[in-house]
């Protein structure tokens, strides 16, 4: 599957939140997401040198939104795989 994927030239993982609750704990959530799949992948055979995560906590939304139901669409980690050409 992955681990013999030798196409894959980078991993980057984003993690957003929303901004209900504090900046301090939706940080820390996004990092951990975003965490979480980077061990995904590495338990699938990819090279933890291939993959950069990140969480941005409420530094950076997905979408910029005052609506409480569209505040959901933030809470969502993004995957960009690069291969290699």
């Amino acid at each position: 599957a992955l681990a013999g994927a030798t196409e894959i030239e980078s991993i980057r993982i984003r993690a957003y939140s929303d901004t209900v609750g504090s900046d301090a704990v939706n940080l820390v959530r996004t990092e951990r997401f975003a965490q979480a799949v980077k061990e995904w992948f590495v338990s699938r055979g990819v090279k933890v040198d291939l993959i950069t995560a990140e969480g941005f906590g409420e530094t950076r939304l997905a979408i910029e939104t005052e609506d409480e139901v569209s505040q959901l669409v933030n809470r969502v980690v993004a995957i960009e795989i690069l291969a290699a050409n």
